[in-house]
């Protein structure tokens, strides 16, 4: 579940009968939990979920 808190930024499109929702969310430093530092993460990807119209309906 996405909190207010993780979000930088949002933006919301209409576009004929779509609504376009587009989140960026705040980089997070996570630990590592085996040695306890910071862990890096380098690879930052884009990602589309697509949430049919039965279960935009049923949520």
């Amino acid at each position: 579940m996405i909190s207010n808190d993780d979000i930088e930024d949002i933006d919301i499109i209409k576009s004929k009968d779509t609504l376009f929702i587009y989140l960026k969310l705040k980089h997070k430093h996570p630990v590592c939990p085996y040695c306890g530092f910071d862990a890096k993460i380098k690879d930052y990807n884009k990602t589309s979920i697509y949430i049919k119209r039965w279960e935009r309906d049923h949520l």
